[in-house]
């Protein structure tokens, strides 16, 4: 009965993180489809193998067009290839298109 009463802030999804895009993909449209996303919060991981930029791009483009707004990382600290993206996603790609 008190969990059924209680405030639920963020339902993190830890089944995001791993295998390759089709299932991220799939995965990610299942749980925004469930899920309200003010609530849902999407795990990733960047150490993962096969996590290449084109694959990054696609991941994060989803999580933008599905309007979900925290994401959780796991593995720190975080490698220089994801912290760009990350950036551009937080800030709702403040500075894209500039030299850094």
């Amino acid at each position: 009965q008190e969990l059924q009463s209680a405030f639920l802030e963020k339902w993190l999804v830890m089944d995001t993180y791993y295998f390759g895009l089709d299932r991220f993909l799939s995965t990610l449209d299942w749980h925004v489809g469930y899920i309200p996303k003010q609530t849902l919060a999407v795990g990733m991981m960047w150490n993962r193998d096969g996590l290449t930029q084109e694959n990054l791009i696609a991941r994060f483009h989803a999580i933008d067009k599905a309007g979900v707004d925290w994401i959780n990382m796991f593995m720190l600290p975080i490698d220089d290839i994801f912290l760009p993206f990350l950036l551009r996603w937080k800030t709702y790609c403040g500075g894209c298109g500039e030299q850094r």
